[in-house]
């Protein structure tokens, strides 16, 4: 059986919250204690979403286009992808 979830009632209850202020939930930091630093775990999501900005990723994804909708999804998706790696830079001067 995978992991679940832990619940905000259960990281309350055991103290694990590093804040309770909702406007800090936007992955940016984090906001639950942890035995990974939180540098740590800013260097594996930026990995993780560059990964996504790989030549090769991103040519299997034009190759499967197949209609506008699917343009449109990734143009989407592409602002997205740029959008969180300019906020893992933002925050990164700012820290």
């Amino acid at each position: 059986m995978g992991s679940v979830p832990y619940s905000y009632k259960e990281c309350k209850e055991n103290g694990w919250l590093l804040t309770e202020d909702w406007d800090r939930y936007d992955m940016r930091e984090a906001i639950m204690a942890s035995t990974v630093s939180e540098r740590d775990i800013k260097e594996l999501t930026q990995r993780l979403y560059k990964s996504f900005a790989s030549p090769q990723y991103i040519m299997r994804k034009v190759l499967s286009i197949r209609s506008m909708d699917d343009v449109r999804f990734l143009g989407r998706a592409g602002k997205k992808l740029i959008g969180h790696l300019t906020d893992f830079k933002a925050r990164e001067k700012r820290c």
